[in-house]
């Protein structure tokens, strides 16, 4: 205002003690309107509550958080400790450049590498590498300790992977661990995790069927790991059927790629716990400190926001669906998506491929899952009829 009746203006014709009161109530009031008015700093919220930390958390770069450490020194430090904290045997995150993965194998197995009797796959596969090999084309290609079938992929989304060690894949094996780098000069990521693998049997050979999201368009190189077994595969996608959410609302879009289904007439006692956080709605439902639900499901987190550490070998949470996930009786995997929030284009997917009996309900019973890197996730998880997203947040 030009006009003398401006509040300031106004003020300034009062006494001196009036004019600091006067002026102390309109500054207060110009930055309440001035607060209510102007741009938030970005904040990870849901509609059914705050991520655990409500602002973006600045991310490291790649290679500052890829260390390979020799397996030898591995296992070692896993024979001399005894409080259950044992590591696993490579880093989670994925080789910040090609060149780094094509050396990998060398700096952390060393002169452990296997060298047993191979499956007779690994004799008939179409090319053969002891480094990243193209698995753009037709056939079984092998890359050191794994060969690679992507010919079911098309039609069943699951890859084929044999491993060399075929004695330790009969009876109950650590994870295997497939980290991905897009090459295509950005910074994204993508860790897929399968936790006691489903397996078939198919010419006499041990195949671990895996299935494989890569969440983007490109070039990719991935490399494989489980017990003492290394390979690279350098994969091109030229499709991405189901895109992931980026933000929590589209995440919470995603939910009606699952169609909802009643509630049974007697559901599993999880669902009655009291205090239980979130409710029947699919949204996102802060979930790193105690028993959650969202839609058709409850998580229980059992401490892992507290005690997570991206290199131990166990980590165990529990995940109780609403309806039982089977088809012709038998279980249906958990998959659970998770996106990091604070730079969506680090993701993860861990794979449980059978629930356990409990005494009211079938739940999964993770053991390995081990969200990659610090920040705040969204956990999508499905499996069958059943659809749920929990924010956590990990240090």
């Amino acid at each position: 205002m030009s006009d003398g009746k401006s509040p300031l203006a106004w003020a300034s014709r009062q006494s001196p003690f009036r004019q600091r009161y006067v002026t102390t109530v309109l500054t207060v009031w110009a930055a309440i309107l001035l607060a209510c008015t102007s741009s938030p700093a970005r904040e990870l919220t849901s509609p059914s509550g705050p991520v655990p930390t409500a602002t973006a958390r600045p991310q490291p770069s790649l290679q500052s958080l890829y260390t390979v450490v020799p397996l030898a020194s591995v296992r070692l430090e896993n024979s001399t400790r005894n409080d259950g904290g044992a590591r696993n045997e490579i880093t989670r995150i994925p080789p910040p450049s090609l060149d780094q993965a094509q050396t990998e194998d060398s700096r952390w197995l060393g002169e452990l590498g296997y060298r047993g009797v191979l499956p007779q796959v690994f004799d008939k596969s179409v090319r053969s590498s002891t480094t990243c090999i193209d698995a753009n084309i037709d056939g079984p290609m092998r890359s050191r300790d794994w060969v690679l079938d992507r010919s079911q992929e098309a039609s069943t989304g699951d890859w084929l992977l044999v491993p060399a060690d075929q004695t330790s894949f009969r009876s109950p094996t650590p994870p295997i661990l497939l980290r991905a780098k897009l090459l295509d000069g950005s910074d994204a990521t993508h860790v897929t995790e399968i936790d006691r693998s489903r397996s078939e049997i198919r010419q006499s050979d041990l195949a671990v069927r895996v299935p494989v999201e890569l969440p983007r368009v490109g070039p990719w190189a991935v490399v494989v790991t489980s017990n003492g077994l290394w390979g690279c595969f350098l994969v091109t996608i030229g499709e991405v059927k189901a895109p992931r959410g980026t933000t929590i609302p589209s995440i919470e879009m995603r939910a009606g790629m699952v169609p909802p289904t009643s509630e049974p007439t007697i559901r599993p006692s999880s669902f009655d716990r009291p205090f239980l956080q979130g409710g029947s709605d699919r949204r996102c439902t802060a979930g790193g400190n105690s028993h959650a639900r969202s839609g058709e499901w409850v998580f229980d987190p059992m401490g892992y926001a507290a005690d997570w550490d991206p290199m131990k070998a166990q980590a165990k949470t529990a995940w109780v669906p609403l309806h039982k996930p089977a088809s012709d009786g038998k279980p249906i995997p958990l998959i659970l998506r998770a996106t990091l929030l604070d730079a969506p284009t680090h993701t993860y997917t861990y794979v449980s491929p059978a629930w356990v009996s409990g005494d009211s309900a079938v739940f999964y019973a993770t053991s390995s899952f081990g969200l990659p890197r610090a920040g705040n996730w969204a956990i999508e998880a499905s499996a069958g009829p059943n659809w749920g997203c929990f924010l956590v947040g990990v240090d």
